[in-house]
């Protein structure tokens, strides 16, 4: 849950602080579980290791295409 959504959330907030909150929070998991260690990062990045298919279809372009449409 740190990983997927409450650490990429507040490094997508504005509030100065909530990218230093996001790091505290990834030090002390780290600190306590030295062998689960995991770091911080966007959700753009997250997503980039993903492909965007349904039922094996690749959607991508469909995506684009409306995306460019808007």
């Amino acid at each position: 849950m740190l990983v997927t959504y409450l650490s990429p959330m507040l490094l997508g907030l504005e509030e100065p602080l909530c990218q230093e909150l996001a790091e505290r929070l990834r030090d002390g998991w780290n600190t306590r579980r030295p062998k689960d260690i995991y770091n911080i990062t966007t959700y753009a990045r997250l997503q980039e290791g993903f492909r965007n298919v349904i039922l094996g279809i690749d959607i991508t372009g469909w995506q684009k295409r409306r995306e460019e449409e808007s």
